[in-house]
């Protein structure tokens, strides 16, 4: 698996907290120069769908964008009794609407 990321951006800073709570460290990263222009090669736009970071490409290829969709994807497969996406249904809930909310806000 490799994580194509540009570590001061706010979304790869979000998802590098996710993962470091749940413990994943061991992840080969490829860094992104956004402000260079990296994301808008024609490799990395070959990859991703939106042209951002982040970016996770699985070992068969499959490739994910987007912070709370990588994050629950590694919520799935690292075994972990964090329940950061919530425990119930009103939990997954709220999650949800502060992942809305945060998005939205950084988004101004």
């Amino acid at each position: 698996m490799k994580l194509y990321e540009q570590a001061a951006t706010v979304s790869c800073k979000r998802l590098n907290l996710f993962l470091r709570e749940i413990g994943v460290t061991d992840l080969e990263r490829v860094e992104i120069n956004v402000r260079e222009g990296d994301n808008l090669d024609q490799g990395y736009q070959d990859k991703s769908v939106n042209g951002k970071v982040p970016l996770l490409e699985l070992d068969d290829g499959t490739h994910l964008s987007e912070t709370v969709a990588i994050s629950r994807y590694f919520d799935e497969i690292t075994p972990n009794d964090l329940n950061l996406f919530g425990q119930n249904t009103v939990e997954r809930a709220k999650v949800e609407m502060w992942n809305r909310i945060v998005d939205r806000w950084y988004s101004k």
